[in-house]
């Protein structure tokens, strides 16, 4: 992946609906509380997680990323027909859908960039925290920054700083959310504050099971601090 792209990245269920049904005609029941849904379990969130940071991070070419990020899209849609009402499959669906936007690009990827805000807008409501505390917010943050604006797409760069200072709020260190928020000063004009951010993506402690993710990220912010200093754009 070049540098370029690399900066570039912006970044019915049927039976799903029984059983949501089915939930809320028990929950309505006199003397009996809903239970709350199961969270699906960690080993599968897992291999979600690994799967998707491959194809958003660990393949260099587009029709490979596609077919990959479309494969986790699969996979979480499964995830989310078992677990109804949970964020987390919602959540992953999000990330493949919208990493399946970037790399087909055209229509095609405009229509899959709309279908993954409306999944992580979903999981935002269910569950803000699902994913750890500012982890939803980073991707709708990240995802606002990097699509087209209207009329085109919904591009928003209100919102994407909006979901990006929240997660900072939650989290300060998490590397995702500060690099995006630095290529978000950055092209807002704010170069120390878009080199402050992208330093703590350097810094940022590493994380089990998230290697492939966190040599990436240092990758892209090294290169984006390089183009600030250089005064590229």
């Amino acid at each position: 992946m070049n540098a370029e792209r690399a900066r570039g990245r912006r970044l019915g269920w049927t039976m799903m609906a029984a059983l949501a049904l089915m939930a809320t005609l028990a929950g309505a029941m006199p003397g009996r509380a809903a239970a709350p849904a199961p969270r699906p379990p960690a080993a599968e969130l897992a291999a979600l997680a690994a799967a998707w940071d491959r194809a958003n991070f660990g393949l260099a070419d587009d029709d490979a990323e596609a077919r990959a990020a479309a494969a986790v899209g699969r996979d979480a849609e499964a995830l989310a027909a078992r677990y109804p009402g949970r964020a987390e499959p919602l959540f992953f669906e999000g990330l493949a859908r919208a990493t399946e936007a970037d790399a087909r690009g055209g229509p095609a990827g405009l229509r899959l960039a709309r279908t993954a805000r409306d999944l992580l807008e979903q999981a935002l409501r269910i569950d803000p925290d699902a994913m750890g505390r500012g982890v939803v917010d980073t991707a709708l943050g990240a995802l606002y920054a990097q699509a087209p604006p209207f009329p085109l797409s919904f591009g928003d760069t209100r919102k994407a700083r909006a979901h990006l200072v929240r997660a900072l709020a939650a989290d300060p260190n998490g590397a995702e959310a500060n690099y995006y928020y630095g290529d978000l000063l950055w092209r807002a004009g704010d170069a120390a504050g878009a080199e402050a951010a992208l330093g703590r993506v350097l810094a940022a402690p590493p994380r089990p099971g998230r290697e492939v993710a966190d040599r990436a990220l240092r990758v892209r912010a090294a290169e984006l601090i390089g183009r600030i200093r250089r005064g590229r754009r």
